[in-house]
């Protein structure tokens, strides 16, 4: 059985195929690392759960849209599937290699930046922690001692999803959810839309 296309993805495929037309690759590829970081900064889903608040996440946050995925699907309208299929297989090229943010349009992140989730979570729990202790009327050295026990491996804990390559591995996943997203609807026969780096995607 064919899979239906609907007339909005129709449209938007004629829609994309017009504006690729002029749209070098390389602006595709910042189109893409734009709607990233912009992603990275308004929701935990992306990216770094959480970054700290500047002047610069402020004005990103307000080009956000939302939700999610009709936010990816609306930014990427002018970006092909085969540089988004060819910028998916950069991430994945360039996972063990952070220093290659640039060629991406990805914002590297200083140490600061990158671990000011665990320092929050850290700070939460230790806060609850010693809050909770001193309200049951425990000791101060034992409460203390279990908001630091209790914290800090939530703190390490919170540090996996700040790491690099899971930064990479999350802008993977909704990239990948949108050349499905395309692939089923624009690929008559298919029953599921799988990522294969070895196909030849359309635009």
């Amino acid at each position: 059985m064919g899979v239906l296309i609907r007339i909005d993805d129709f449209k938007q495929d004629q829609q994309r195929a017009i504006l690729t037309r002029n749209n070098p690759f390389s602006e595709q590829y910042r189109i893409i690392g734009e709607t990233l970081s912009i992603s990275e900064v308004v929701t935990i889903r992306v990216g770094v759960p959480w970054l700290p608040p500047g002047q610069k996440q402020k004005e990103l946050s307000k080009q956000y849209h939302g939700p999610l995925e009709d936010y990816i699907r609306s930014s990427l309208v002018s970006v092909s599937t085969e540089t988004l299929d060819h910028y998916c297989e950069d991430l994945n090229s360039f996972a063990t290699e952070p220093d290659n943010n640039d060629s991406l349009y990805i914002p590297s992140l200083c140490p600061a930046e990158r671990f000011f989730f665990c320092l929050v979570v850290f700070l939460i729990l230790f806060t609850t922690s010693l809050a909770l202790g001193l309200l049951l009327g425990s000791t101060r050295s034992a409460t203390l001692t279990l908001s630091i026990i209790t914290s800090i491996p939530a703190a390490l804990l919170a540090a996996f999803p700040c790491m690099e390559i899971q930064r990479r591995s999350s802008f993977y996943y909704f990239l990948n959810k949108e050349l499905n997203r395309r692939r089923g609807a624009s690929s008559p026969g298919s029953g599921k839309a799988i990522l294969n780096p070895n196909s030849s995607p359309g635009a």
